[in-house]
């Protein structure tokens, strides 16, 4: 988790499968923050415990998002989030939120998102082509859970017949943008049969 908390003594056991969006991070910047927390204090009272994580402690640690999306907490100009600011530094060490600020530092000095269709803004070579497309068959739009088929944008789901129309499309073109020695890979893992689609560039 941003390598902020150190991982319980013992490992957690078990595994959480989500069955919503609602199991997950919460939507709202003050909601985040304030499910961030919550994770914290929790690894901290597991640690202090030295126990694993139960069933419904790891639903509670699964609502962590990271601090990426929720900046605004380290602004010391954002009155707003005193209350959570002063908490958060009580929770982490110095040298944690000193870490925390870094990264959401690093991020807002260096992130850039384009917006378009694959490659359309792509400029120049690069190293790591990181594929999160559609996978989803066009017919089997309808087996989704009712918060991704209704909410979701049809672009992010609808993967073409067998689901890897745009795997086949980045795949096809990634030769010329990638450079020398750069790798494209899939962030989901190929289904069990199926091609491994990591295509290092020689």
């Amino acid at each position: 988790m941003d390598g902020l908390v150190q991982q319980p003594q013992q490992p957690l056991t078990g595994r959480f499968t989500p069955s919503s969006q609602g199991d997950l991070a919460p939507s709202g910047e003050r909601s985040r923050i304030h499910a961030n927390l919550h994770v914290i204090r929790l690894l901290r009272e597991l640690e202090e415990a030295g126990r694993p994580a139960n069933e419904d402690k790891r639903a509670q640690l699964a609502r962590w998002s990271g601090w990426g999306a929720v900046p605004n907490v380290f602004d010391e100009r954002k009155s707003e989030y005193a209350a959570e600011r002063a908490e958060l530094m009580e929770l982490l060490s110095k040298e944690e939120y000193a870490a925390a600020r870094r990264n959401i530092a690093d991020v807002a000095a260096d992130g850039r998102v384009y917006a378009g269709d694959l490659y359309d803004t792509l400029h120049g070579r690069v190293d790591v082509l990181v594929l999160n497309a559609p996978y989803v068959p066009t017919e089997e739009i309808g087996l989704l859970p009712a918060e991704a088929r209704l909410h979701g944008p049809r672009v992010a789901l609808d993967g073409g017949a067998d689901g890897l129309d745009a795997q086949r499309r980045v795949s096809a073109a990634a030769p010329l943008w990638l450079a020398p020695g750069g790798h494209l890979t899939d962030r989901d893992e190929p289904a069990p049969g199926a091609a491994d689609r990591r295509h290092p560039r020689p």
